[in-house]
């Protein structure tokens, strides 16, 4: 029997969002009814499904089905949100999606809390090549008057420093502070864990770029895209969560269990 396509989907998102926050050990309820809708998503438009066919630490990639029909799916956690807004974003995300991509073979999505992306191709998904599409930037309307000093403190911050940590670091992101005029500037980066170090680089540096033209001297600017996060504030410390380790697997060479006993009739034996 073969399942529909776009049912696939659906089982995939509920897999990915089930392993995701498994790990969080955080009863979270209240997500239910809403729908949360990412900013300028990318759908394909081509190929795709009729409309009758239809824990691991904050992040995951999996996959459902068979081939032709087998989906691909990656999810994670922004890690200045809390394992909460996490949940609530995956949750309802994964409606979500299903308006603002009707039928779509392909979906990448950044939200405010949460990343995800889905695809019939694996390569779409987590082909180790860092996807540098920017999905949406957040800023302040606050000023500095040197933006010179300030781009060269974010780049000292962001690339220099946390960049090469972010890429190093076996949960892909980093954060730090350094000195700032009178103050300090906070900084945090992040990559989807799929992206080896060199791309995980690639991908911050990049988007760095970006958001020094874009927001040349902002106090408080981040960019988000689908395979890295960058921001900075030189207002306010940068919230961060870290995910729980992982539960230590069981050892392999427990006892096997005691067989049951048959209970006992407690009748005496014959005299």
């Amino acid at each position: 029997m073969v399942t529909a396509p776009w049912l696939l989907v659906q089982l995939l998102l509920l897999l990915l969002l089930t392993l995701v926050i498994s790990s969080s050990l955080v009863h979270v309820a209240g997500a239910e009814g809403q729908t949360y809708w990412p900013l300028h998503p990318y759908c394909s438009t081509t190929g795709n499904y009729a409309g009758d066919t239809l824990s691991n630490r904050g992040f995951y990639n999996a996959s459902v089905g068979e081939a032709p029909d087998e989906v691909f799916g990656l999810v994670g956690c922004y890690a200045d949100r809390s394992w909460t807004q996490c949940h609530d974003c995956l949750y309802a995300a994964a409606a979500g999606i299903q308006s603002s991509c009707p039928f779509s073979r392909e979906m990448k999505g950044a939200y405010d809390a949460c990343v995800l992306s889905y695809s019939n191709v694996s390569s779409f998904v987590s082909s180790g090549v860092a996807d540098l599409d920017v999905a949406f930037y957040t800023w302040n309307d606050s000023y500095v008057d040197d933006h010179v000093s300030m781009n060269q403190t974010r780049w000292k911050l962001l690339v220099d420093q946390l960049a090469p940590r972010a890429s190093r670091s076996e949960l892909r992101f980093a954060n730090a502070t350094v000195p700032y005029a009178e103050t300090t500037m906070y900084g945090l980066a992040q990559c989807t864990r799929d992206l080896v170090a060199g791309e995980c680089y690639r991908c911050l540096t990049k988007s760095v770029a970006n958001l020094s033209s874009r927001l040349p001297n902002n106090t408080y600017g981040g960019i988000k895209g689908y395979g890295c996060y960058a921001i900075y504030s030189t207002r306010e410390s940068l919230p961060v969560t870290v995910p729980p380790p992982l539960a230590p697997p069981l050892p392999s060479n427990l006892p096997p269990p005691l067989a049951q006993m048959p209970p006992s009739s407690n009748v005496p034996p014959p005299g």
